[in-house]
């Protein structure tokens, strides 16, 4: 049961982020340094908020590596979340970011229904080097 609770607790977390950069995308603050996607969450804050997904994956590794799949895809359910919110930003600011995003949360869910700890540890690598390069790229 606590094993529940605190992924519920983290899930809710993640609605909440998602809630907030939606809400913030749709209100305008008149910050003119601000930069925005047209029709997305600002910039700034996709690049404040990416660091999540490789929080969450690393911990989806480390469950993966323990040989706890339920936790890893538990895991890697709330990364999806935030990728959800994320996304069209992502692809408006980066093509290619966003696609190399989306073959390693693939690669992150199918390794871990698949029980292979090696895959889930391959996909939230590329996950992360590709964050990690974003976010170098568009937090000047």
């Amino acid at each position: 049961m606590p094993q529940l609770y605190r992924l519920t607790t983290r899930s809710l977390a993640a609605v909440a982020l998602s809630l907030t950069l939606l809400l913030g995308a749709c209100g305008g603050s008149g910050d003119s340094s601000t930069t925005t996607t047209s029709g997305g969450v600002p910039l700034d804050l996709v690049v404040l908020s990416l660091p999540i997904m490789v929080d969450h994956g690393e911990r989806a590794d480390g469950a993966a590596q323990q040989g706890d799949f339920e936790t890893a895809i538990a895991e890697y359910a709330i990364t999806n979340d935030t990728w959800r919110v994320l996304r069209s930003s992502v692809r408006k600011a980066d093509a290619d970011a966003y696609a190399a995003i989306q073959a390693a949360q693939a690669l992150i869910l199918d390794a871990a229904r698949a029980q292979d700890a090696d895959r889930v540890a391959k996909g939230v690598a590329d996950q992360a080097a590709v964050i990690d390069a974003f976010i170098k790229e568009n937090g000047k």
